[in-house]
């Protein structure tokens, strides 16, 4: 990690088969995990070098890997985490269509009566 120079044009290594390193032209050195959800490549950042440590992000990317494989976007996990969003009682988290749909009713007829 510390050997990687930069160089003209950003480029990266690959650590393991998820997780990468991008060595950008000014020298910043970002940790990257890639990983396909829906069957579209993503790609999230977890930190510049030296915030986090190498051996710290293969720790954290056995943990976003593993929400992945569980069904759970890990992007929206690493943003709870970091806001301390507390976890709601019900199991089922994702709201309902219909639940969108009332909600949607509701302002409708809310701009509806103030007009």
């Amino acid at each position: 990690m510390k050997a990687a120079k930069a160089k003209d044009k950003a480029y990266t290594l690959n650590d393991s088969l998820e997780l990468m390193i991008k060595i950008k032209p000014t020298g910043a050195k970002l940790k990257d995990f890639r990983f396909y959800w829906y069957n579209k490549q993503q790609l999230m950042s977890f930190s510049r070098y030296p915030e986090i440590n190498l051996s710290d992000a293969r720790k954290l990317k056995e943990e976003t890997h593993e929400y992945v494989v569980k069904g759970i976007d890990p992007r929206l996990q690493l943003t709870i985490k970091k806001n301390k969003i507390a976890p709601q009682e019900d199991k089922n988290t994702t709201p309902l269509f219909s639940e969108y749909a009332l909600e949607w009713k509701k302002l409708k007829l809310k701009n509806s009566i103030s007009i």
